[in-house]
This record gives C-alpha cells, structure tokens and sequence, in this order.
C-alpha cells in the first residue's frame, strides 16, 4: 500500500510542476530565473524565447496531467474492486514512466522552439544594421 500512496503523489507533483511551470513561463507569470523552468540552450537567452519555449512545451505538460489523471483512476478503481494492492499499483506505475517518458519530449520541444527564437532574433539584429554615414 506505500508503494501505491508514494508512486500517486510523485506522479501528482511531476505532471502538476510539469504543467504549471510551462503554464506560467509561456504566460509570462513565471520570469526568467535560476531555479524554475527549461533551461537549455536558448530557452534563458532572452524573454521572448523563454516564453515560446514554455508554450511549446506546454502541450506536453498537458499530455502528463491528462496521463496521470487517467492512469490514476483506473489505479483507483482497481484498488477499490480487487481490495488489493497487487494489481492497482500498475495504475501509478504506468503513469509514472510516461511521465519520465514525456520529459524527453517537453525539453526537447522547449529547446528547439526557443532556437528558432534566438535564430530570429540574431537574423533581425544582423539586417538591422546602422548606415553609415
């Protein structure tokens, strides 16, 4: 029964901080910083690639809630109609390796939409060039 309590709240807390740290970054609530947020490459480059990283992670924030949500129920019921541990843990266990599985994809989508950002704004500060004179 631990093992089924432990495996639901981790997958709780990794597909919540998954969500609402890509929520509030591509919102603009959560700025740029040191401890919370995808910080790869580009993505802490500028605010503007903060933010498109964090939507575009967004969508896999998403998937893990819904994954967990959905893997965690069905772990429930089956708690609840076997009266036994044995089978509902692979309720949590399921929903907890998607959610490490998904974290590949989060990043790198995070990753590769801040790059196209800081490829555009190196672009723009190149043609933008001052005459001279």
């Amino acid at each position: 029964m631990t093992d089924f309590v432990v495996l639901t709240v981790c997958c709780m807390v990794l597909g919540a901080v998954a969500f609402c740290c890509a929520l509030l970054a591509s919102t603009g609530v959560l700025p740029r910083n040191g401890w919370v947020g995808t910080r790869l490459g580009p993505t802490p480059a500028s605010d503007a690639a903060w933010r498109v990283g964090h939507r575009a992670a967004l969508r896999w924030g998403i998937v893990a809630v819904v994954d967990d949500v959905c893997c965690l129920t069905v772990g429930f019921v089956l708690l609840l109609v076997d009266d036994g541990v044995r089978r509902a843990i692979w309720g949590p266990r399921t929903a907890f390796v998607i959610d490490v599985l998904t974290a590949f994809p989060y990043v790198f989508s995070a990753y590769r939409a801040a790059r196209g950002v800081a490829a555009d704004q190196k672009h723009d500060g190149a043609t933008k060039a001052v005459p001279r004179v």
